[in-house]
């Protein structure tokens, strides 16, 4: 049986760009990682985009 990820909204796709932002590379990674395994790989990529282009 595969659980289905959870939806990420816009806000909460804000709140994790923002809180991701002031930690180290390494870091970034763990939780995207960890994303990725709750909301699926597109919601973490989507998030890894933002961080690397500096938008919110």
């Amino acid at each position: 049986m595969t659980a289905t990820p959870r939806q990420m909204t816009p806000g909460l796709h804000q709140v994790w760009v923002r809180d991701l932002r002031p930690l180290d590379a390494r870091q970034q990674e763990a939780f995207l990682v960890s994303l990725a395994l709750h909301y699926g790989q597109k919601a973490a990529d989507k998030i890894r985009r933002a961080l690397n282009r500096g938008a919110p």
